[in-house]
């Protein structure tokens, strides 16, 4: 998936230069989104009952439980899933996951309030950049709307790898420029790729 010690040493640099952290994670999923599996099964058993009404008369019972059972077990490909789930759910989820990965790690209680957590979730391809009180009062939130958009821009065109290197440059230069430090900057979040 991705280079972890890439991603560090991509942060390492980056702090080196500023006083602002940066904590990177990238999951696999925000949510389980154990109601599509439910969803997947009625549909599925729905469409097994109605067909077997309209040609197979005594099949009912039994269409409607393999129904059922296949939509389960179909849910568990991410294709199939995705079908499942609604826009405003996706969205949801995702924001929800990277404001607990933003206090978890507790991002909002460095020493100069400038902590920032850039976030990709694969399965809902999305990415959130969250700041905290003093970057947000300096970087306009469209700059990190612009970051994001191309994150996923060159994702689809390059490699995963690639695009979030970019982007973890892209938001360090912006922190350079409006957080300027050196060397002895002391390194109050942990450096490493944040994953499950």
């Amino acid at each position: 998936m991705i280079n972890k010690d890439k991603v560090k040493n991509c942060i390492e640099k980056i702090e080196n230069k500023t006083r602002a952290e940066i904590v990177p994670a990238i999951l696999k999923s925000s949510d389980k989104y154990p109601a599509t599996y439910y969803r997947s099964g009625l549909f599925f058993s729905s469409f097994f009952f109605i067909t077997s009404f309209l040609i197979f008369h005594e099949w009912r019972l039994k269409a409607l439980i393999v129904g059922y059972i296949l939509g389960l077990l179909l849910c568990f490909i991410p294709f199939v899933k995705r079908l499942f789930i609604f826009r405003p759910e996706l969205e949801e989820e995702t924001l929800q996951k990277a404001y607990e990965v933003f206090l978890e790690h507790k991002i909002h209680q460095t020493k100069n309030r400038s902590g920032v957590l850039v976030f990709l979730s694969v399965f809902e391809k999305r990415a959130i950049i969250l700041a905290d009180k003093n970057i947000n009062e300096v970087v306009a939130e469209n700059t990190w709307i612009k970051k994001i958009d191309l994150l996923i821009e060159e994702i689809h065109e390059k490699s995963l790898e690639e695009g979030f290197l970019n982007c973890l440059n892209d938001v360090g230069a912006i922190l350079i420029q409006n957080f300027p430090g050196n060397n002895k900057n002391e390194n109050e979040l942990r450096d490493d790729l944040v994953s499950e």
